[in-house]
């Protein structure tokens, strides 16, 4: 069947349900559940999914959500705060970037892996910066723009002086890396 004939109702039972209709209006959802409104006629069908359907609808959002609150950082060996875990501090030999580690992995550290980790810890580092910098710069724009709208002219001169200290953090270290 060709899928340019099918209704909207038709490509969303299939796209959701992934049942294909066998007629053109074609009830495809062998257990129904009714619903009836002030007139007495069917309005709505609901489908009645087994909880291995329904589970398989939800599984990529359940993945998702893990993956979401899993902290990368910490699955990487580090973290640029100090917790229970990583309460070792270290700066990068480069650009003295202070880190924590835990006492653990800083006791089997060697030269060559410790020189590895603190190349991705400035890589980290310099994309975190640049985040911050430009949520910073969207801000200050949003205050600034905010402040011309509403005719506030000495605020928004004012606003156009501030500095940004991540941004100002970025150029240090951008001006470090070409030295």
């Amino acid at each position: 069947m060709r899928f340019d004939k099918l209704s909207s109702e038709e490509l969303f039972n299939l796209f959701f349900f992934g049942e294909f209709p066998s007629g053109r209006n074609a009830q495809h959802f062998h257990a129904h559940q009714s619903f009836r409104f002030s007139g007495g006629e069917e309005h709505y069908r609901a489908p009645h999914l087994p909880i291995g359907a329904v589970l398989k609808l939800l599984l990529p959002l359940i993945i998702a959500f893990f993956f979401l609150f899993l902290d990368s950082t910490e699955q990487n060996g580090y973290s640029f705060e100090r917790t229970p875990t990583y309460s070792v501090y270290k700066e990068t030999y480069n650009h003295n970037i202070p880190y924590y580690v835990s006492a653990s992995a800083n006791a089997r550290l060697r030269a060559a892996d410790l020189r590895e980790l603190e190349k991705h810890i400035e890589v980290d580092y310099r994309a975190r910066l640049q985040s911050m910098c430009r949520s910073e710069t969207e801000r200050l724009q949003a205050r600034i723009s905010s402040a011309l709208y509403y005719g506030r002219l000495k605020e928004a001169e004012t606003l156009r002086g501030r500095p940004l200290p991540h941004c100002q953090k970025l150029e240090r270290l951008e001006s470090s890396s070409v030295e």
